[in-house]
């Protein structure tokens, strides 16, 4: 795989995340009974407003880059969506491992007009947001694959029983060419 090939890859994860954190705002600000909204609902909604804002940073990260990156600027820009995953991932996990969290949404499915919806929506868009950071950890792992490539190491000729990198041995000595 390339260098850009692996931009592209990651461009669409990061994508298909942006996507699922976008699902859950509109789950958990939007879709929302209006009748007894609560301070819960309002602290989730923020919530999503935060992981949303992440995802967006790591989008606008990517796309300031360009079409095709050189090295520097691929490795500067990956390193920052990098940070970006983390913190979408961070934001994420605190829900979805909180036992508070657990306890206040099981409260609120159990509230009358439409409340078990809205816990349905939410915590399906929080399990959504799983597959396409796993996606994004993938492609991230496939850039960082590429960019450790050294371009200026020249392989001449590598078998099992003879390694050549540009006039070096695997003994070491200088060899003459």
């Amino acid at each position: 795989m390339t260098l850009e090939a692996s931009i592209l890859e990651l461009q669409h994860a990061v994508g298909a995340v942006t996507a699922a954190t976008e699902r859950l705002r509109l789950g958990a600000c939007e879709d929302s009974p209006g009748g007894g909204r609560t301070m819960f609902v309002d602290e989730v909604c923020n919530w999503a407003l935060e992981v949303c804002s992440a995802a967006q940073a790591m989008k606008d990260e990517l796309a300031s880059a360009g079409a095709s990156p050189d090295r520097a600027s691929a490795e500067t820009v990956v390193t920052k969506v990098a940070g970006h995953a983390v913190q979408v991932e961070d934001l994420i996990l605190q829900r979805a491992v909180d036992p508070e969290h657990a306890v206040s949404m099981a409260r609120h499915s159990v509230r009358p007009r439409g409340w078990a919806g809205w816990v349905d929506v939410t915590t399906g868009a929080i399990r959504g947001c799983a597959a396409p950071l796993a996606e994004l950890r993938m492609a991230l792992l496939r850039c960082w694959s590429e960019l450790v490539q050294r371009p200026d190491i020249r392989v001449d000729r590598a078998t099992v029983s003879h390694l050549n990198l540009a006039g070096v041995t695997a003994m070491g000595a200088k060899q003459e060419t």
